[in-house]
């Protein structure tokens, strides 16, 4: 480590505190009062508790909702990782994997050209079959 890499590493580490951390720690008070401002002014009748459950209900499910969203954010991340990652791959990785894809179209013609005449038999069988049921009726 040179100097100015020494005398960056407290500013950095100030900037985290008051960009990222701060921040977090602030609404997450910001969130927890306003649940107990909600719990607390909603209970304005003590025999009503329906709305006192409709209130805790979501006070339970908010916080998975956003929770859901860590795994969402994760999966977005992954496959831009991914879509990087295939731009520096090895040329050789590259040639097998245009093979790999080339081979792929190959065997689908070649699927779609076997299933496509029975499949239209079939339907064709079965229309005049539906046909001939509906006549005896």
């Amino acid at each position: 480590m040179n100097k100015t890499s020494r005398k960056a590493a407290p500013a950095y580490q100030g900037k985290i505190w008051a960009q990222i951390l701060i921040p977090i720690i602030l609404f997450t008070l910001l969130a927890i009062a306003a649940l107990v401002l909600a719990v607390v002014f909603t209970k304005s009748n003590p025999v009503e508790t329906e709305h006192l459950a409709s209130v805790s209900t979501i006070i339970i499910i908010l916080p998975w909702l956003f929770l859901g969203l860590v795994p969402l954010t994760l999966l977005i991340l992954l496959s831009w990782l991914a879509g990087k990652g295939i731009r520096v791959l090895p040329i050789w990785l590259q040639k097998s994997q245009a093979f790999i894809y080339n081979l792929f179209v190959k065997i689908y013609q070649v699927d779609r050209s076997v299933t496509k005449p029975v499949i239209a038999v079939k339907s064709k069988a079965a229309a005049v079959d539906r046909f001939l049921s509906f006549l005896r009726r």
